[in-house]
């Protein structure tokens, strides 16, 4: 199956992670990720994701994507 990996900055802590989602990002979706670290829940919007790779080797220490809403 195709997923898709993006660095992810956390907005409330200085942790950088990455994110792994299930598909592909939907240029009118918005995604969420919870940091590894302090535990917070980061919103992505689709126009935010910096390109990512597909099918790249998942990075240790990654956290799942989750689809919020597609508009």
């Amino acid at each position: 199956m195709t997923h898709s990996v993006i660095p992810v900055s956390c907005a409330y802590c200085p942790e950088n992670y990455h994110g792994v989602l299930q598909g592909i990002f939907l240029t009118d979706g918005e995604y969420v990720t919870t940091c590894p670290i302090c535990n917070k829940q980061n919103f992505i919007r689709s126009y935010e994701v910096v390109a990512g790779a597909l099918d790249a080797d998942i990075p240790k220490n990654s956290v799942p994507v989750m689809i919020v809403k597609v508009i």
